[in-house]
């Protein structure tokens, strides 16, 4: 009888499991009597060996990102967050008594689910066990061990606080303190089995953290146990797929008369124009494209955020001057034009790049004043040819400079001239006058 039991229950699905425990309880015996589980301390110095220190390096040998992780197999199968490791040419692993491994490949990633099983090369190395998430309920007590801000193998406990249902996929929330420095980390049951791997807290909430279930990254050893990719070819798979995320914020915008194009971020209001000056000698088509919520966006007047263009273009049958001296001398007139302007922003760089092709000058300023709410960074761009004359402005509120400059880069290096021309003088409509940076010469 008893080698039949552990032979059904090697062989059932976890979903089954409890049935065959049932079937496998000798009749008329009473139930074993329970043991207390044993303490958190007990679990600690139980599992900590097989925790480790993951350090992640980019193709240039510079540190990106530390974390936690588990080993799985005295072979050398490890698991951690797969944005501890995202984007890592090479990764070294510290086990607790010192050891370093570096990272032969990876076995399996799922950067949708958040988790890595990485390769070292090791032999008989101390390793975790894992549970089930099967039978785990609300009001669990759970353990987390982990690195969190550095802090090296720093005990938490607390208790799984509900399940949730996370884009398709299950995640644990529980009250086991966790930081920065602790993904990838193990969740552990009081009986010291991987039930889950620590992935990430909210900041604006207490005791509120979220682990992956330990099931997922079982499933996946159970198919793979053999190194599929190196880590420089993951991480060019995700640059590519960053790269195909990112773009997908953007949509193409065609100037209307044809004057030229950029990629502007989806959403973001479009304000433009055209408009001669008063002796019929240049023409100006302005474009301006700013978010939704932008303090102040104004085509011809103040903008707190986002990107405004400025083509001037010369009456057709003339040109602008073809010297060495006239981008650097228009530049400047520009330049301190606008600190007239605006008395409460100064110049921070200045520097000779490229724009459309074409050499550019760049200023960057920052400052404040009654028009917006706080200090903001702004940058323009020069370029003159004899043919036109180029001003692209790009603002961002100083706090949201980080946010913005990836996309401000991206939309820059997307500006392109078609038909630099001025539209026939005959074709002037609207009102004319100038009341922006840019008015005169």
């Amino acid at each position: 009888m008893k080698k039949m039991c552990m032979h059904l229950f090697a062989s059932v699905r976890h979903a089954n499991v409890f049935w065959i425990l049932l079937l496998c309880l000798p009749w008329g015996t009473a139930p074993a009597q329970t043991t207390e589980p044993p303490t958190i301390g007990e679990v600690f110095r139980a599992v900590s060996p097989a925790i480790v220190k993951v350090y992640a390096y980019d193709e240039n040998n510079q540190g990106v990102a530390n974390g936690s992780g588990f080993i799985v197999t005295a072979e050398g199968l490890v698991v951690t967050n797969y944005h501890v490791v995202r984007g890592a040419h090479q990764v070294k692993i510290v086990t607790r008594d010192g050891a370093e491994f570096w990272v032969a490949g990876m076995i399996d990633m799922n950067s949708r689910l958040d988790f890595a099983v990485l390769k070292v090369a090791g032999a008989n190395l101390p390793t975790a066990s894992l549970g089930f998430t099967l039978f785990v309920e609300v009001g669990d007590p759970v353990i987390a061990i982990g690195h969190p801000m550095g802090q090296e193998y720093s005990v938490s406990d607390g208790i799984i606080s509900q399940w949730r249902d996370e884009d398709g996929f299950q995640m644990m929330q529980h009250t086991a303190s966790i930081s920065p420095g602790s993904s990838g980390g193990p969740l552990l049951n009081r009986t010291g089995e991987v039930i889950g791997i620590n992935t990430s807290g909210l900041r604006e909430a207490n005791d509120m953290y979220f682990a992956l279930p330990i099931t997922y990254v079982s499933a996946s050893l159970s198919e793979h146990r053999r190194v599929q990719w190196s880590l420089p070819e993951v991480a060019r798979w995700q640059r590519e797929q960053d790269h195909k995320a990112f773009e997908a914020h953007f949509e193409l915008h065609r100037d209307d008369e044809g004057l030229f194009e950029m990629r502007r971020p989806r959403g973001w209001q479009v304000q433009q124009d055209g408009r001669w000056n008063e002796e019929e000698t240049v023409y100006t088509r302005a474009f301006l494209t700013a978010p939704q919520e932008a303090h102040r966006a104004l085509l011809h007047g103040y903008l707190s955020e986002g990107v405004r263009v400025f083509l001037e273009l010369p009456k057709r049958g003339y040109t602008w001057p073809d010297a060495p001296g006239y981008l650097p001398e228009w530049s400047a007139r520009r330049m301190r034009s606008i600190l007239k302007a605006n008395p409460g922003f100064a110049v921070t760089d200045s520097a000779e790049v490229t724009v459309a092709g074409q050499p550019a000058r760049m200023y960057a300023f920052i400052g404040e004043n009654n028009n917006i709410t706080e200090p903001e960074k702004t940058t323009f761009y020069f370029v003159a040819r004899p043919e036109y004359r180029l001003s692209i402005e790009v603002v961002t509120p100083v706090s949201r400079y980080e946010d913005n400059r990836a996309q401000f880069d991206y939309l820059l290096g997307t500006f392109g001239l078609i038909t630099p021309t001025a539209p026939d003088v005959a074709t002037r409509s609207g009102n004319n006058a100038c009341t922006g940076f840019f008015c005169g010469s």
